[in-house]
This record gives C-alpha cells, sequence and structure tokens, in this order.
C-alpha cells in the first residue's frame, strides 16, 4: 500500500488539534485532544470514507479499519493503546472497514 498518499491523506483531514503518528507497518494513531468520542467517531469514519474512496496507484482501492478509545483516568500509554488495538482488531476480525469503540 502507498503509506505515503495513506499518510497525507489523514494529515490533510485532521483538525488543527489533532497529532498524528505512524506505529509500524499500516498503523497509524491518531491523538485527539479535547474530543467526545462522538466527534472521534466521527472523524475516524471521515478518515474512512476517504480512503476506501480513494483511488491508490498500485492497488486502486484499500479500505481501513480504527479502533477508537478514550484516555481514563489512570491510564498510561501501554493501556490507552491496548484499549484502542483491541478494538481494531476487533473491528478486522468482524469485517474489516470499520470504525469500533472501546471505551
Amino acid at each position: 500500500m502507498e503509506i505515503h498518499h495513506l499518510a497525507l491523506n489523514i494529515q490533510n483531514n485532521l483538525r488543527k488539534t489533532d497529532f498524528v503518528g505512524r506505529l509500524g507497518g499500516e498503523e497509524f494513531i491518531i491523538i485527539c485532544p479535547e474530543s467526545t468520542i462522538q466527534e472521534v467517531s466521527d472523524l475516524m469514519e471521515i478518515f474512512r470514507a476517504k480512503i476506501e474512496n480513494h483511488s491508490f496507484k498500485s492497488i486502486k482501492n484499500k479500505t481501513a479499519s480504527f479502533g477508537v478509545t478514550l484516555s481514563k483516568q489512570g491510564d498510561t500509554v501501554d493501556s490507552l493503546i491496548k484499549r484502542a488495538d483491541k478494538a481494531l482488531y476487533e473491528a478486522k476480525d468482524s469485517g474489516r472497514n470499520k470504525v469500533l469503540v472501546n471505551i
């Protein structure tokens, strides 16, 4: 997959307060401070649809799954990522091309 084009697609649709980083392979982390779960879910749905509808050069079309969570009191970086990762893999296991929430 053309990771560079995917990253640009995400970056071009971030809000001014959001941050994106690559965890590895085709996995990214998007941090959306001071946002509700609904705002983040809606934003990830926008990303999912844009990726699904984008025509990449080498593979034409691609889909994406997203795992969404909110930071809780007492969270560590690892616990937060683990919760989001669980939602991501549930999305993949249940048919892919979805946004799932794990609070």
